[in-house]
């Protein structure tokens, strides 16, 4: 008899043990602070601090150590020095302690095209950034690995072209290489080849390849049927084989791009509401939507499963993933009356804790 019971009770332990591991794991907001006065373009988090790319209002650098109790413990003003004219803070990207900011030269009084640059920072103490250097360039979007920033630029409204920055002297970055190209958008670096994310004027047109093996002389791989110019640029990340893109209303694209040459539009992953924003971590999509973040199980790429919602008040424009943490930005409330409009509630950064499961997975 006591044979049979310690059997039953064997059984019974493997079952609990099965059924809690695969019980869904569970995402939620645990912390909450404001994102700043300005209008948040970008978003980069890093070693549990975020960095918000917030327009007209500079850059703000936020502590998550404590997710709980966010606590802002930096900031770059957009004002310089010679300008009563807010310069707009619109990128950001942040790689070791180096931080890599897009900026547009935002001029008083009479201005002829635009004016940008790229300039970069070290933020090894996040309370007191120091610049190191910039560069003149209008760019949409960059790509960094090791020694280069890889980026698409059309300055003062010439055709756009694509170019490779050495920064291995942080005070001295130089363009090597520049290729004409007929588009600008989102940059991913990949093995040799550096993918971009290209928005016609009213749709999404597809991905095309640049070889950079050798950076002095990047190749272009795919010829365009489009031409495209100052437009936005296009949620895009890159996990193993597969592209996966927001495209707002129609949800995730995905591509294949075993063969960066031929890059092919495989599955597309619908959301609840409009895709604004993607982010990969482990086995998990994030994908900010106007109803908040939507979590997908991409394990098995040409079988995307919907896992989990993180829902926000407001539509999330912006998220990412690293480490045990992750953000979304939602964004700002206003209101409207017949003397114009107030806002009820700014953008937001929140906190949420990935699962302690997932974590250990990495």
């Amino acid at each position: 008899m006591k044979i049979i019971r310690g059997l039953f009770l064997t059984i019974a332990l493997l079952l609990i043990c099965s059924c809690k591991s695969n019980e869904t794991p569970v995402w939620e907001i645990i912390g909450s602070i404001s994102a700043g006065d300005g209008d948040v373009h970008e978003v980069d988090l890093s070693d549990n601090i975020a960095y918000i790319a917030d327009g007209f209002d500079g850059l703000h650098i936020i502590n998550l150590n404590d997710p709980e109790n966010p606590e802002e413990i930096g900031y770059i003003d957009p004002y310089p020095s010679y300008s009563t004219v807010a310069d707009t803070f619109y990128h950001v990207e942040v790689k070791g302690n180096i931080a890599y900011i897009l900026v547009y030269q935002n001029c008083s009084g009479w201005c002829m095209g635009r004016f940008g640059e790229l300039r970069i920072y070290d933020v090894s103490q996040p309370n007191s950034p120091i610049i190191l250097s910039s560069v003149d360039i209008v760019a949409t979007d960059i790509a960094i690995e090791g020694d280069f920033v890889y980026v698409t630029h059309s300055d003062y409204g010439f055709m756009p072209v694509f170019s490779i920055i050495d920064v291995s002297e942080y005070q001295n970055p130089q363009i090597i290489s520049s290729i004409p190209i007929n588009s600008e958008g989102s940059l991913v670096k990949r093995h040799d080849n550096v993918f971009i994310s290209v928005k016609g004027f009213s749709d999404f047109e597809g991905l095309i390849g640049v070889n950079v093996y050798d950076p002095l002389s990047p190749v272009l791989l795919l010829s365009q049927d489009w031409t495209v110019l100052g437009n936005p640029s296009v949620p895009f990340i890159i996990n193993d084989e597969t592209g996966y893109v927001a495209i707002g209303e129609n949800g995730i694209q995905q591509y294949d791009i075993s063969d960066p040459a031929n890059t092919l539009a495989s599955v597309t992953v619908m959301t609840s509401s409009p895709a604004n924003d993607i982010d990969i971590y482990g086995k998990y999509m994030y994908v900010a939507t106007d109803n908040g973040v939507e979590i997908f199980d991409i394990s098995e790429p040409e079988n995307p499963l919907f896992t989990a919602e993180i829902p926000t008040d407001t539509p999330a424009i912006k998220v990412r993933v690293d480490g045990n943490l992750g953000i979304v930005v939602t964004e700002k409330v206003e209101e409207q009356s017949e003397y114009g409009s107030s806002i009820i509630e700014q953008e937001k950064l929140s906190v949420f804790l990935i699962p302690e499961r997932e974590n250990r997975s990495q």
